[in-house]
């Protein structure tokens, strides 16, 4: 009572140690884990309190926190915010506060909030390993900015599914972005949709030389069993591109058996 009192009406230079102090007071009811609205009351407090700005951050971080699931609303208001402290604190979150609810509530607001805010919110999304926030990665990987796309091109390594590889394999093509068609080939090589072996052996008919190497390169890492016998092949192909690409995976994939078309 006394930190809280000091917090609202103190002396001017004893606010910021009385709003300290009522942290240290929620940080310890929040262990006890029993008295989650008591330390949000003193995280509320501080957030009101005329103190510092990095003390406002840490009890808007603290505040969050208490919340749990419902936590998500003042999340996503931070993530809105002008001041890129209270943005860096929302991010953070983003990877620490549980439930299915906080994954939808981001993937709804990813594509509202700022770009720059949107490529850094997509990869912790990403990391929150939660199948609900694919759809909207998926979207921003087709209408976002360049920078936005390659955030979500990256990120669909992680948690994309087979609906994310009529973006992925495109993204190979010539033409596109460097930065983003490097992403999708990472993100092709770690997916782990089941059907991406398939779908990037199918490719391989119709793709151009570079793509086609590319795609090569992606089989041979995922150490895809089935595009042996059509790699085996592609190392006589007269674009020293596509056959060099070849002999590169097939180091990972030949058999004994292939010896002899190997030397041939």
């Amino acid at each position: 009572k006394v930190l809280q009192q000091t917090l609202k009406s103190g002396p001017e230079e004893l606010r910021s140690a009385a709003a300290e102090g009522c942290m240290i007071t929620a940080g310890r009811y929040m262990e006890q884990g029993t008295r989650d609205l008591l330390a949000l009351a003193l995280y509320d407090e501080v957030r009101k309190a005329d103190v510092p700005k990095q003390l406002g951050v840490t009890a808007t971080h603290g505040a969050i926190l208490a919340r749990e699931a419902a936590g998500r609303f003042l999340l996503v208001e931070q993530l809105k915010s002008d001041d890129p402290a209270y943005r860096a604190v929302a991010l953070h979150l983003v990877r620490e506060l549980p439930g299915a609810e906080v994954t939808t509530a981001l993937a709804l607001e990813l594509g509202k909030v700022q770009p720059a805010v949107q490529a850094l919110l997509i990869p912790a999304l990403a990391d929150r390993g939660d199948n609900r926030a694919l759809m909207a990665i998926e979207d921003r990987a087709k209408k976002g900015t360049a920078e936005v796309r390659i955030a979500a091109v990256q990120a669909l390594g992680k948690i994309g599914g087979n609906s994310s590889l009529a973006i992925l394999l495109p993204a190979l093509a010539a033409g596109r972005d460097p930065a983003e068609s490097d992403a999708a080939l990472a993100s092709l090589m770690q997916i782990r949709a089941p059907d991406t072996n398939v779908r990037v052996l199918a490719a391989l008919s119709s793709a151009e030389p570079g793509v086609c190497a590319r795609l090569i390169g992606v089989l041979g890492a995922r150490g895809a069993e089935n595009a042996r016998g059509a790699i085996l092949k592609l190392a006589a192909n007269p674009d020293a591109t596509v056959s060099m690409a070849a002999f590169r995976a097939l180091a990972l994939l030949a058999r004994p058996g292939d010896l002899p078309e190997l030397i041939r």
